[in-house]
């Protein structure tokens, strides 16, 4: 057994029914690991200038999936952080009904 229970998840043909289930209930205690292709955004970018930057690399900030975006203030032209492009369509209506209200505090123009 491993400290992560997310990493037995590739060496499931050898295990019994049990211990499948007992996998299953120790990854509900256990936050969802980025994939490995992706990078978890860490507000590396958050309060500096918009610019061309490949998001690929990132999760989105909202959903988890895939980033393709930047979103970024168009008021004030900082960075908010990664978003996929279904994320990235709905945040206008998101930011205009206060969804998210942790996610647009991260423009320091718009910060409360």
């Amino acid at each position: 057994m491993t400290a992560n229970p997310w990493d037995e998840l590739a060496d499931l043909d050898s295990r019994s029914k049990e211990q499948i289930l007992d996998l299953l209930r120790r990854l509900d205690d256990v936050p969802r690991p980025a994939r490995r292709h992706m990078r978890v955004y860490a507000d590396e970018y958050a309060g500096h200038l918009y610019k061309r930057i490949p998001a690929h690399t990132f999760q989105c900030c909202l959903c988890e999936s895939t980033a393709q975006n930047w979103d970024h203030c168009h008021v004030h032209n900082y960075v908010r952080g990664p978003l996929c492009d279904p994320c990235n369509v709905m945040e206008p209506r998101w930011h205009r009904d206060g969804r998210f209200p942790w996610y647009f505090a991260k423009c320091p123009g718009c910060a409360p």
